[in-house]
């Protein structure tokens, strides 16, 4: 662990050089045919107890048989004195230290060739050995053979209460603790009940199973003791055409037309576009505008923008910015005005999200935190391989994903590699505390990888849903881990990987879902589209892009059709996965492939940016679908510039990453959209929140 300071232990500095090959420059004493190395001598870290070795090499360039003495004081030692090295030769001497204290240690080899004595540095770090947590039913220890901690278990029958909060009558039975599991139904239908061993009963809010109705001017609700039902929508709720003649409109729970009289709004409002009035029957509206960019960021020397579509509770706005000739990151930030906070040099990354109050960035085995006001290092990690998973040695660790667990708390997935640096040998999920980036728990699975494209979602009470496949058959997996790091469930997931969560239900890749209690699938049927898009999850709806084939325009030739993809807007119910509507919004009778990942509004409808037309027209278009699977407004996005990433909706703001198709040029790009905001609570985004926390606001 690193801390911004400037400084880097010599233990670090003894685990850098044992990993890249560090051998220092080698002695020659003066007039000597004699060589020594590494100079110094620097000893793998070590724990308290401990004897760590590090090699050093005499050798005879020389004719003529040489002999030399060595020696060192404690902790120092040697495995012999004397050397005799005839012409031409050389040999490896094992050197020792053992740590008899923590901290760093200095020490002198004193090698005596008989014409002079030659000093040579030893440099060696020592760590108290770790304090390890006992188990519910199990001692444990630092084992100084092995490095790692070992558990015994107590003597069956030894009770375990208060251990397991999910558990009562509990006593230990082979190292398990055992009894009769915890009733934490509440009788109310509308919570989800769960147990967490840590805390014990947790009732989590299942609203976002009651469906939204289909039936305009009633509305999806949840009664403590019956469950869903269906409750009158707004009086005045719009339930079918206006024409300045008459509306129909929601009047106690029924959809009735009433007369319009002259002077009345008309036209539903959108930002290209004010309400209009009725004249003579007669909807008199303004003309529809271009939305014209409130500001407009140029990455910076041409660099190419990697757009995070990040911004914090105070609208302030984050990305990656790579320069294209030389590879360097920078992670740049302006207010929700434009205007510039910073701009500072970053390890390349493969994810970057607002944890709490710190940036946190993951590159490789690399994990690092920084300040929101400055992006200030507060702590960084560089994850290192600790144990052989069977005959396999890990050689390397990479974080996979990370997400926002309790208050303090960042997960983490990590995959261990073998030799090769490709194969997984098994996964890991760790907490860290946030503060320090130190290590609370982590959980292992054995010949298990992490699936890839994994976000890690966590839902609302802090237990994270994870997908793994066994390396040796394929076989994928899903699991779920509390806040405390025992495993809830892990059970066999012929489907794809959790993608979100949300109100008891898990969002899957491939449109299944499932449920959080026990990972039960929901769907009846197989869903018939493929993958598409992020999903996005609120209170009463589900909704998701899917790919099918159609019959599509030929952009090539022109008048003509040919099978392609086709997009789909998919709404489902959240209680049984039926669909609700779907919608075409790229194909022959509607926009572009190339589109901005969707956003989910607190009116329960979807806006994104796509090209106009299906072949890539020169404008792009902002487009909104609302809360009953219609086409709502589309706004022509000034000039000819193309979005691409995912939308960020913040503020009355959305902004959008983009290219200049001419002259290759990237920025980002913001429009005034009054009256639009995300859902107070669900999985309005990508990766839930525009914290990108993999975490549901």
């Amino acid at each position: 662990m690193h801390f911004p300071d400037g400084r880097l232990t010599r233990g670090v500095l003894a685990l850098a050089c044992l990993t890249l090959g560090c051998r220092g420059s080698p002695v020659t004493p003066s007039g000597s045919q004699l060589a020594m190395s590494p100079n110094p001598v620097v000893f793998p870290v070590a724990y308290v107890g401990q004897t760590a070795h590090a090699s050093f090499e005499v050798r005879n360039d020389g004719a003529p048989r040489r002999q030399v003495q060595l020696s060192s004081a404690p902790p120092f030692g040697s495995e012999v004195a004397t050397v005799n090295l005839p012409g031409g030769s050389s040999k490896q001497v094992s050197l020792s230290f053992t740590a008899e204290r923590a901290g760093e240690q200095t020490g002198v080899l004193l090698v005596d060739t008989g014409e002079a004595v030659v000093e040579v540095p030893l440099q060696a770090s020592a760590l108290e050995p770790l304090a390890c947590a006992p188990a519910a039913c199990a001692t444990a220890r630092f084992d100084l053979d092995t490095s790692v901690c070992v558990a015994t278990p107590v003597a069956d029958g030894t009770a375990c209460a208060g251990e397991n909060l999910c558990l009562s009558g509990s006593s230990c039975e082979g190292g398990v603790c055992v009894g009769q599991a915890r009733d934490c139904d509440d009788h109310d239908a509308c919570t989800t009940d769960l147990c967490d061993p840590g805390s014990g009963c947790v009732h989590l809010q299942a609203t976002a199973r009651c469906g939204a109705s289909s039936d305009p001017c009633r509305a999806g609700a949840c009664d403590p003791a019956k469950g869903c039902i269906e409750v009158d929508a707004v009086d005045g709720t719009a339930c079918g055409p206006a024409d300045c003649t008459t509306a129909d409109v929601c009047l106690q729970g029924v959809c009735k037309t009433v007369p319009l009289n002259d002077g009345a709004a008309c036209g539903a409002p959108s930002p290209c576009q004010a309400r209009g009035q009725c004249q003579s029957h007669v909807c008199v509206r303004p003309p529809q505008t271009e939305l014209t960019p409130t500001w407009t960021v140029w990455a910076a020397d041409g660099g190419a923008v990697a757009w995070d579509s990040l911004s914090d509770g105070q609208s302030n706005v984050y990305w990656r910015e790579i320069d294209p000739v030389v590879g360097t990151t920078a992670l740049r930030s302006v207010t929700r005005d434009g205007l510039s906070r910073f701009s500072v040099p970053v390890p390349s990354s493969q994810q970057v999200a607002i944890i709490d109050t710190l940036l946190v960035l993951r590159s490789g085995s690399h994990l690092e935190a920084r300040t929101l006001g400055a992006a200030d290092l507060v702590w960084s990690v560089d994850f290192q391989p600790d144990e052989v998973v069977g005959t396999n040695p890990v050689a390397a660790v990479v974080v996979r994903a990370f997400a926002r667990g309790p208050a303090g708390v960042l997960y983490v997935a990590l995959d261990e590699l073998a030799a090769d640096l490709l194969t997984s040998v098994g996964a890991d999920v760790a907490a860290l505390d946030l503060g320090t980036g130190a290590t609370r728990w982590k959980v292992h699975f054995t010949a298990q990888r992490i699936d890839e494209g994994v976000v890690m979602p966590v839902d609302e009470v802090g237990f994270l849903y994870l997908g793994t496949v066994n390396v040796d058959d394929g076989v994928n997996r899903m699991v779920s881990v509390t806040r405390q790091g025992a495993v809830r469930w892990n059970r066999e997931n012929p489907h794809a990987a959790p993608a979100a969560v949300f109100g008891g239900r898990v969002y899957h890749w491939d449109h299944w879902l499932s449920e959080t209690a026990d990972g039960a699938w929901v769907n009846p049927n197989a869903p018939l589209l493929g993958p598409g898009g992020y999903p996005r999850l609120a209170l009463g709806t589900i909704s998701f892009v899917g790919t099918r084939l159609a019959e599509v325009p030929d952009c090539a030739q022109h008048g003509q059709t040919v099978m392609g993809t086709a997009l789909e807007l998919v709404r489902v119910d959240p209680q049984t996965s039926a669909e609700r509507w779907s919608l075409e919004i790229a194909g022959a009778h509607a926009g572009g492939l190339a589109m901005t990942n969707t956003l989910l509004t607190s009116r329960a409808t979807i806006l994104f940016s796509q090209a106009e037309s299906y072949c890539g027209a020169a404008h792009d278009v902002l487009r909104e679908i609302t809360a009953l699977g219609t086409a709502g407004f589309s706004c022509r996005l000034q000039g000819s510039l193309r979005s691409f990433g995912e939308g960020l909706l913040d503020g009355r703001l959305w902004m959008a990453a983009f290219t200049d198709p001419a002259t290759g040029a990237q920025g980002v790009r913001a429009f005034e959209v009054p009256g639009f905001e995300l859902p107070e609570h669900g999985w309005a985004t990508a990766w839930g929140s525009p914290a990108r926390d993999n975490h549901s606001r």
